[in-house]
């Protein structure tokens, strides 16, 4: 999830609304497009949700995407290629 303006600035158009389920129980709809993300130098596409202001949200599915996890016993945490990391 980004803010919707600054999608809109980058050229993003939405392709569909969807419905979400948020943590505390509401139900709330966004536009959804696909983007193109780098992170370490990889790229590939990802869904964004069109979100409200301030909002920046890296999902389970962006992470599954780039093969990569939050370090596990990380102070600071990081993204860590999850092959980097005995499970």
């Amino acid at each position: 999830m980004m803010p919707a303006a600054l999608l809109e600035q980058l050229g993003l158009t939405p392709l569909e609304r969807l419905r979400f389920k948020v943590a505390d129980g509401r139900r709330v709809e966004y536009d959804v497009a696909d983007a193109r993300f780098s992170i370490f130098g990889r790229e590939r596409f990802c869904p964004v949700i069109f979100g409200p202001e301030g909002q920046f949200l890296l999902g389970a599915t962006t992470l599954e995407i780039f093969n990569l996890m939050v370090g596990p016993t990380e102070v600071n945490p990081r993204l860590v290629p999850i092959e980097e990391v005995n499970l």
